[in-house]
């Protein structure tokens, strides 16, 4: 029997112009029962978990804002730009508005 380890790190950095990105990872792993029978193997196995985690996000965070494939892109992934493609139920994409008054309404 086995048991399941998560281990989840995340680090935001400040940039210029009051801006900021950040890093996130979460590790899983399966533990054997021996592992937990040992408190102390098993603090090695987190200590081990967490500094593989702060590498990774270090890492990320030292790449350029503009380091490439990485980079946060402002699609949604299947090449279409993010957006729902309805109408706000005036006739007119959302953020256009048509203005109606009606005489005598009250």
């Amino acid at each position: 029997m086995s048991v399941k380890l998560n281990i989840g790190l995340s680090r935001k950095v400040g940039e210029s112009n009051y801006g900021s990105r950040g890093a996130s990872i979460n590790l899983e792993v399966e533990l054997d029962n021996g592992v937990l029978n040992d408190p102390g193997q098993l603090r090695d196995r987190v200590s081990d978990l967490y500094a593989l985690a702060r590498q990774s996000v270090d890492e990320e965070l030292q790449r350029p804002a503009d380091a490439g494939p990485n980079e946060p892109s402002h699609e949604n992934g299947n090449g279409h730009a993010r957006t729902n493609g309805h109408a706000n139920g005036n006739g007119h994409s959302n953020g256009q508005h048509n203005r109606v008054e009606v005489a005598g309404a009250t």
